[in-house]
């Protein structure tokens, strides 16, 4: 099915089943299927965490969606009126190479196996990529199972997470007459530039970085002071020297993940020396971590996980010695709609690659064939002048490169070169220009965008 009429408010097709935009009074049925889709086991109660994060999404306050937000099909043909299909969709600024990009994210999708085989989270998707066109995002990301969303335009182009383990068993001890160096005490609203600060420390470094905005960061603050005991927030906690001044700053889950205390973001001030701070902040993550529910089977703290990305500093200053075992990262998936319009937001990128480079200053064309359409790049003196769609004409056969469209997203965000793609894929093809100008233009790069 394809949406014909994007003013419409909902969508009917058959049996009961309609698809439309949420209201706040949907929350407690979303949250319900939320619950139900994500359990362990079908004898679980509720995910408690995840119906706890659908009602704050939803609640108005969330900085990043609010009670309208949610993609929905209901069955108005059941009692309750159940909904059995739905995403979030949620709305954040992620950069490229320093230049803001506009993204819409799908999230925490669930459908109920009953109405499964049916195509229902296809037509969510439609929603979804429908209200993100109108908000003018040039690109959608989502975290998700393998393989799925490719069938929705995805294609997996960026690094998601990657972690190390440290066996709780492993932290040091402190020797005997010494005193922290380091402790951990809960962040405030006074602490947001110093949690700014340390966090946009790795953005050099990231090719795509995600502009958290400071509204995030105090709405998890508040959000852990707050008596209601509903889950679905994030702990944010300063890393404090011995003088009690904030040094850096890190981020957990409300809840552990059974026996694991995943830290999410870590990240300190200029100067601190990690090789001190390290195994007290152990310490102190064990202490803590001890006295954090850890879900519905309450199990005890095995482990300290650290998913700071496929690099970070904290890794080399774990050591061997510390670190049991570290694991490579997943992906994200990546769609850009309209890829013309993404080229020409990050222009100033792709013009500044070129120069101190042997293509410097040239001027010519980039002809680019995706085997449903092709797309040209002029450039006049080293500044990309023009993007334009084109088609070959009959017996046109020569452009400068070719690729399966999935496999450009790769390349257009760094997560493989030009080389490893070819050895990949046989259909991607690049003569000698095309091969000097799309390795110039888009080099490998590290990133680490963190999902708000």
């Amino acid at each position: 099915m394809t949406l014909s009429s994007p003013s419409k408010s909902s969508y009917e097709f058959g049996n009961g089943l309609v698809l439309r935009w949420s209201t706040a009074a949907d929350a407690p049925r979303i949250a319900n299927l939320v619950g139900k889709a994500f359990r362990e086991k079908e004898t679980d109660p509720l995910h408690q965490g995840l119906y706890d994060t659908v009602i704050r999404l939803m609640s108005g306050s969330h900085p990043a969606m609010g009670p309208n937000d949610y993609a929905l099909v209901e069955d108005t043909s059941k009692e309750g009126k159940p909904v059995v299909a739905c995403s979030c969709y949620l709305k954040e600024t992620w950069s490229y190479d320093g230049i803001k990009i506009p993204v819409g994210r799908p999230e925490i999708v669930a459908s109920d196996p009953e109405y499964r085989n049916q195509g229902l989270v296809r037509r969510v998707f439609e929603l979804l990529h429908e209200r993100s066109a109108a908000n003018q995002d040039l690109l959608q990301a989502i975290t998700g199972i393998p393989n799925f969303y490719r069938q929705f335009g995805y294609e997996y182009a960026l690094d998601l997470g990657g972690k190390c383990l440290v066996s709780a068993h492993a932290v040091p001890e402190l020797k005997e007459g010494e005193s922290e160096p380091y402790s951990l005490r809960e962040a405030t609203e006074d602490d947001l530039p110093l949690i700014e600060s340390c966090y946009s420390r790795r953005k050099p470094q990231s090719l795509v970085w995600c502009e958290v905005p400071a509204a995030f960061w105090r709405y998890h603050i508040n959000a852990e002071k707050e008596q209601s005991g509903r889950r679905g927030y994030f702990r944010i906690r300063i890393i404090a020297d011995a003088a009690g001044k904030g040094q850096g700053f890190l981020m957990v889950p409300g809840n552990r993940w059974g026996s694991e205390l995943p830290v999410l973001l870590l990240d300190v001030q200029p100067g601190v020396p990690l090789s001190v701070l390290m195994p007290s902040l152990l310490r102190a993550l064990k202490t803590w971590g001890e006295q954090l529910p850890s879900g519905i089977r309450q199990h005890p703290l095995k482990e300290i996980t650290f998913h700071l990305g496929g690099q970070h500093p904290v890794y080399d200053a774990l050591g061997k010695d510390l670190i049991s075992k570290q694991e490579q990262p997943y992906a994200w998936y990546i769609r850009v709609p309209d890829l013309p319009a993404f080229l020409k937001k990050i222009t100033p990128v792709l013009e500044q690659r070129l120069i101190g480079t042997a293509m410097e200053n040239y001027s010519g064309e980039l002809k680019l064939n995706f085997y449903r359409g092709c797309i040209r790049l002029v450039f006049k003196e080293g500044h990309l002048a023009n993007i334009e769609k084109f088609r070959l004409k009959p017996f046109e056969n020569e452009t400068d490169g070719a690729f399966p469209y999935g496999a450009f997203l790769k390349l257009l965000f760094g997560y493989r070169g030009l080389d490893e793609l070819r050895r990949m894929f046989p259909d991607v093809l690049a003569n000698s220009k095309g091969e000097a100008l799309l390795k110039i233009l888009f080099p490998t790069r590290y990133s680490f965008p963190f999902g708000s």
